[in-house]
């Protein structure tokens, strides 16, 4: 699969990120699989439409600041900077075509069966992936702080999602 044009229109910004890195277990074979996934801190931005997209064109809109944290998934776009830093921490992180929502965004395959595993699964599920249920569960997950710019698109958000204080920050990672 072609992976996007490194360039694209973005909904999500911010002056930095968190590279987030857990395990789960695959859907698919049951597996434990390590995964990633993207964090923003209060300090992103998110553009609102004033109107609705006509075509390709964009709408009118507007930056809006976010007052607490998010990850983002269903992502479509990143950055080749993001994009390499995320498949360092993890190689099965690729753009790829998911047969489940008939789309393609950046996904983590299982590391045993090579399976998609789902944005849906991993941060809408209680207990799977980046939606812990407990305070333990919530510290097993490394959250890796890159200072750099950020950008992208991404087709889901999860605005001040539960225990996100609880998870473990790391030392922040290479430039």
């Amino acid at each position: 699969m072609q992976e996007p044009p490194l360039t694209a229109a973005i909904n999500v910004r911010a002056p930095g990120y968190l590279a987030a890195v857990a395990r789960c277990a695959c859907w698919h074979c049951g597996r434990d699989t390590p995964v990633v996934g993207i964090a923003l801190t209060p300090a992103h931005e998110t553009w609102i439409d004033d109107a609705p997209v006509s075509g390709a064109a964009r709408a009118a809109g507007v930056w809006q600041a976010a007052a607490a944290g998010a990850w983002i998934f269903y992502v479509e776009y990143l950055p080749l900077g993001v994009r390499r830093r995320l498949q360092a921490l993890s190689p099965l992180y690729r753009y790829a075509y998911n047969r489940a929502t008939d789309g393609a965004y950046w996904l983590n395959l299982c590391a045993h069966c090579g399976s998609a595993q789902d944005d849906d699964h991993l941060h809408g599920e209680p207990g799977a992936g980046f939606m812990p249920t407990s305070t333990q569960a919530a510290a097993r997950i490394e959250l890796i702080a890159v200072n750099e710019r950020f950008a992208a698109w991404a087709g889901g958000y999860s605005y001040d999602p539960p225990l996100f204080e609880a998870m473990r920050a790391a030392r922040p990672g290479p430039p």
